[in-house]
This record gives structure tokens, sequence and C-alpha cells, in this order.
């Protein structure tokens, strides 16, 4: 329990100081950005983006499931990293994947403009095509570490990248570097991070497990499309924006999209501790120790998701508002604010999954809801513009949770649901709806959140050990952090 305790505490709290950075970066550069750009040239470097982030999850290979499965379940002594062997072979193989995408961006900008694009991606996709190599690189180390139990120093990472690119883009805009100078604080961002991490994993390193067969990189393959869709169609949505609408129209979807990304501060705080350490429980065939982690990170998970909403329900508009004459995203930030939400049905259905070893019905599912995301966006995109593209993933996500939690049910029986949470999911949504209709007042919708998010943690069967774990944690921090106080004042 106390190895219990102190891993989500530091994974916790380091992905906590790492969000925090992240989101408060993300504001400065999305102030920055646009100021720099006019809108058409910031849509432009927001499809520019998506798509560097689409490449990644294939250039990876999905070979993320083989560092996990292979390593996370024996891992574990501090003193060594183990797995070098077949961290090294992935890095070999993503090189070459890597590789062949960057020269496919740098040729492909001009053909998608002729395709209709906003002009700007002409300049924006073949000078970030590079950005690939050292992001693709940095997401196979991180999960090698996560993999081996080291989570802070894995998850930190996006934290420090997103704080280095708002630095280099508040450079930008003071010296008017234009252009040029945003190329600069992404690149810069990246490579930088990368060489933080490769630093603070300098340690003894295991050659074994070294074996990378043939069969991971077909099940990679098939991990691929639940990566995609576990990103909550993020990217896809712009993508499809990107073929419908003006680089305006991209660029308020960008900000509101960013802004309601936040209601997952919860599960990316608490999922890279999880992973690894339901790897170990399952495979110790302790199912009652893993389904009581698995809902301390959902229920906390819920409660962020829906305080969140609420606040963005009341705020939005002033929120908004910041970045200049953004006010008309208000509805697209309550859709996606409502599709974060209805993440929360099984809130990390697919790592508890993934740690099982199933891996064709959980891609199965997830590609059925990609399907349905996909189809929604493609008849509701020309219609509603940016609201008919989150109205496109608030359905693909529901069509993914219903599946997931099918299967989760399958695996694991009752003791996986939540009927209040579900319920609180539900109204939340709908609530959240009606706010974006305008049939709702803001005052009205994040009021009817915040009491169905209270009703359902009051009426959890999990409250008690969720209060006590989270009681039990914040006292052994208060704890800590009074002693290391005493030993100096000494």
């Amino acid at each position: 329990m106390d190895e219990f305790k102190a891993s989500y505490a530091k994974g916790s709290l380091a992905v906590g100081a790492g969000v925090a950075a992240s989101v408060a970066a993300g504001f400065v550069s999305l102030y920055c950005l646009t100021r720099i750009l006019e809108k058409e040239a910031f849509g432009g470097y927001g499809f520019a983006i998506s798509v560097v982030a689409i490449v990644t999850m294939f250039t990876t290979g999905g070979l993320e499931r083989a560092l996990l499965l292979k390593i996370g379940a024996g891992a574990g002594h501090h003193s060594e990293v183990a797995g070098g062997g077949l961290i090294l072979k992935c890095l070999g193989a993503s090189l070459v994947f890597s590789g062949l995408m960057v020269v496919a961006m740098i040729l492909g900008g001009d053909a998608l403009v002729a395709r209709g694009l906003t002009a700007s991606v002409g300049f924006w996709l073949p000078a970030l095509a590079l950005t690939t190599v050292p992001i693709t690189v940095n997401v196979l180390m991180r999960m090698w570490l996560q993999s081996n139990h080291r989570v802070p120093m894995s998850v930190i990472l996006p934290g420090v990248t997103d704080v280095l690119r708002a630095v280099g883009l508040v450079l930008t805009l003071l010296f008017g570097l234009g252009l040029f100078g945003v190329v600069g604080a992404v690149y810069v961002s990246v490579v930088f991070a990368l060489g933080i991490l490769l630093i603070g994993a300098w340690s003894t390193v295991r050659w074994e497990p070294s074996t990378l067969t043939l069969s991971d990189f077909s099940n990679g393959v098939l991990y691929i499309p639940q990566k995609l869709v576990r990103q909550r169609f993020q990217q896809f949505d712009v993508l499809f924006l990107g073929m419908a609408a003006s680089g305006a129209v991209i660029a308020e979807y960008l900000v509101a999209a960013r802004m309601a990304q936040m209601c997952m501060m919860g599960s990316f705080a608490l999922s890279p501790s999880f992973s690894a350490r339901a790897r170990r429980l399952y495979v110790k065939d302790e199912r009652a120790g893993l389904m009581q982690e698995y809902h301390l990170v959902r229920l906390s998970s819920l409660v962020v998701a829906c305080g969140g909403a609420a606040a963005f329900a009341v705020l939005g508009q002033p929120l908004l508002s910041i970045f200049g004459s953004y006010g008309a995203a208000y509805g697209v930030l309550l859709i996606l604010s409502a599709s974060m939400v209805i993440n929360m049905v099984t809130a990390i259905g697919p790592l508890l999954l993934t740690v099982t070893g199933a891996i064709r019905a959980p891609t199965a599912v997830q590609m059925a809801g990609f399907a349905a995301f996909a189809a929604s966006a493609v008849i509701m995109t020309p219609i509603y513009g940016s609201e008919g593209v989150a109205l496109a993933v608030l359905i693909g996500t529901a069509v993914k949770e219903i599946g997931l939690l099918i299967l989760t049910y399958q695996h694991f029986g009752r003791a996986c649901l939540a009927p209040w949470s579900l319920g609180a999911v539900v109204v939340t949504a709908a609530a959240l709806g009606a706010g974006a209709a305008g049939m709702l007042p803001p005052i009205a919708t994040g009021g009817v959140v915040a009491l169905v998010t209270a009703l359902a943690i009051m009426q959890d069967r999990h409250l008690a050990p969720f209060a006590q774990s989270v009681w039990s944690a914040l006292s052994a921090l208060v704890a800590k952090t009074g002693r290391a106080l005493n030993s100096r004042g000494r």
C-alpha cells in the first residue's frame, strides 16, 4: 500500500507540475501566436502542427506497446533501467519510419494547398516537418522510462517542451521575428526537451529484455489506431475542418480545443503511473488491487473533467476574449468540453485493456468510434463548420466509450462499473450541449454540472477509499515537506 501511495503521489505530482507548466505556457503561447500571426496564418500553423502530431503517432510504429508489456511487468529496480536493447531497436525502426514521413511532408505542402487548403499550409508543413524525428524519439524514450516505473522524469517533459516553446514565442513577439521566429521556437523546444530527457535518463542500463519480434510490429500496427482514437480525435478534427473552412475558423477552433483539453488533466496526471503498475498487478493476478487503482484514477479524472467543464460554462466567454476576437468559439468550447467529460465513462479504459494484452477487440471498438467521428465530420462540417466537427468529436467519443465499457465489463465484470458516475457523465454532457445551443444560460449550465457531479461523488461506492487515498497522500506530502523544512532550519 505504501508503494501504491508513493507511486501515485510522485507520478501525479510530477504530472501536476508538468500540466500546470503546460497550461500556463499554452495560454502564453496562444496569446503570442494570436498576436504574431493573422488568423489565416494561425489556422495554417495549427493545421500543420496537427499533421505533424498525427504523423508521429505512426512513426513510432506502435512499439510503445512492446516496451510496456515486455518491461513493465518485471521492472521496478531503481538502481537500473531495464530494456536497453529493446529501446535501441525500437528507436532504430522508428527513425526509418520518421525519415520517410518527413520527406512526404516536405513534398506534400503545395499539393494540399492545390486541393483548397489555406495557402499558409504550403509554408508551415515543410517548415515543421523535421520536428517529427525528435518528437518520435521523445515518445519512445518517455514510454521506456514509464515502463521502468520512472514516471516523474518521463511525464514532466511535455510541460518542459511547452514552456520552452512559450519562451521562444515571447521572444519572437518582443523582437518581431515573425514566421521564422515561430518555427525556431518549435524546433528549439522539442530538441532541448529531448536533451533534458536523455540527461535525466542517464543511469545503469540493463540490456534485457532486448527481443523485438515481427509480432511486436504487427501488434504495434494494431495499437496505432488505439493511440489515434485515444487522443479524442484531436488533430483529425483540425484536418477535417481544414478541408472545409478558412484559416480564421480553424484558428477559433484551435483556441477552444486547447482550452477544452484542460478537462483531461486528471487522467493525464494519473494514467502514466497507472499503466505500468496495472500491468504488474494484472500479471500477478491481483484483480482487487487493480480495480482499486482503476477506480481511484477514474473518480479523480471525473472530478477534474466535470469541474473544468463547469468553469468553462461560466467563464468561457471572458477566457476566450483574452486571445482577441475568439468569442464565437464559446459553443465549440462547451461541445468539446462535453466530449472530454464523455471520456470519463471509462476514463482510462483503453489503458486498462492494454495491460491485459488485449489488442484486437479494443482496436475494433476504437476504430468504430473513429468511423462514427469521421462520418459525422464529413456530413456536418460543411454545414455547421466548427460546431459540426465538434459535434462529430462528441459522437465518435460516445460510440468509443460505449464499446470500451462493454469490453471492460467482459474482462472484469461488475467490479469495473460505476453507475452514478455514468449518470453524471450523461447529464453533464446534455447540460453542456444545451448551454452551447443557448438553451441554458452560462450560470445555469455550470450549476447543473457542479450539482450532478457532487451527487455522483457522494453516491459512488468508491468514495471512501478514494477520499482515504487522497487524504493519506496529502498528509504524507505535508509531513514530508515539514520534515524537509525542519531539517533546513537546523
